[in-house]
């Protein structure tokens, strides 16, 4: 009788570190999809970013709308599928900001560059992470 209660210790004690391993796997792999994903709209948008620059230094103003800047200073505006949004606002006559909703595996995430790098009290609460000078937010669903 005690080895069959030994065996059903060692079978739970199994089955709870296979489970614990399952968990650390999943987010591990979340966590390392999210990372590549950060990199790659990052690598993807950065263009954009520099285009508005180069347009703001040439015309000493700001571009009224982000296709204006096709084909002298991007050839076209980039895409990726996981980006659901994509907005360019001006704040004022120097400054403006892009912002990007991304969702991926069940997740949301804002994507901000602003050039005040000045985020709202909201913002600031939902800040996940930098990624090359864009602010990372989380989305509540």
């Amino acid at each position: 009788m005690a080895n069959k209660a030994i065996i059903y210790i060692f079978a739970a004690a199994g089955i709870a570190v296979l489970l614990f391993l399952c968990w650390f796997g999943y987010t591990a792999y979340k966590l390392f999809f999210w990372f590549g994903l950060e990199d790659r709209f990052v690598g993807t948008y950065r263009p954009v970013t520099e285009a508005i620059s180069s347009y703001q230094q040439d015309n000493n103003s700001l571009p009224s709308d982000i296709n204006v800047l096709v084909p002298k200073y991007i050839s076209t505006i980039p895409k990726l599928k996981q980006v659901k949004s994509f907005k360019y606002n001006i704040i004022d006559p120097n400054d403006w900001e892009l912002i990007a909703i991304v969702e991926a595996k069940g997740i949301k995430k804002e994507f901000i560059y602003r050039t005040t790098f000045n985020l709202t009290p909201d913002e600031q609460k939902r800040l996940w992470t930098g990624c090359h000078d864009w602010f990372v937010l989380l989305i509540q669903n």
